[in-house]
């Protein structure tokens, strides 16, 4: 949070801690709860977040998943 810009903004999963007031907007989402319930996989935490990403600010989910298989393209590459 020490890097966070001020008027900046902090997405994080309150299970996981709750930040301290500061000069950010801060949106508190489940995402280990999630990624639980609702996929019945922990291992999607990450992707629970993109998705909730995209939601608050805008970026077409297309846009995400191109960026998604683009680098599991590259790591795949690299560990055959």
């Amino acid at each position: 949070i020490s890097d966070l810009r001020n008027g900046g903004v902090l997405v994080y999963d309150p299970a996981d801690f709750t930040p301290e007031a500061g000069d950010f907007i801060a949106y508190a989402v489940p995402f280990n709860e999630l990624a639980r319930k609702e996929v019945q996989l922990f291992q999607t935490k990450n992707m629970v977040m993109l998705g909730a990403i995209s939601g608050l600010f805008g970026p077409p989910i297309e846009a995400i998943a191109h960026v998604v298989e683009s680098k599991l393209s590259k790591s795949r590459k690299s560990n055959p």
